[in-house]
């Protein structure tokens, strides 16, 4: 049983829906429509905002709006890799 519940637990953390990208990192830079992600890498990607983005607060910061977002921030953002430019479609605070 309690390898069941590992497994459910993983795959509720593993992130993003099939068929989309994962980028993980700190928020560089934020405007009304567009944010930077910084990754461990030294990646910074840009990602719009797009009318169906969706905030998760999974660290409880009580922020739940695009407005609340600030930089410095720990996100994961889920994409389509098919659009460009880039749209955020899920963005959780970590």
């Amino acid at each position: 049983m309690f390898a069941g519940v590992s497994l459910a637990a993983a795959s509720a953390l593993a992130g993003c829906p099939d068929g989309m990208r994962e980028f993980r990192g700190a928020i560089s830079e934020i405007t009304a429509q567009k944010l930077f992600v910084d990754s461990r890498l030294d990646d910074n990607i840009g990602f719009e905002r797009a009318p169906q983005t969706t905030i998760v607060d999974a660290a409880g910061k009580g922020r739940a709006k695009w407005a609340q977002l600030r930089a410095g921030d720990s996100v994961v953002i889920c994409w389509r890799f098919e659009d460009r430019p880039r749209k955020a479609v899920t963005i959780t605070l970590r």
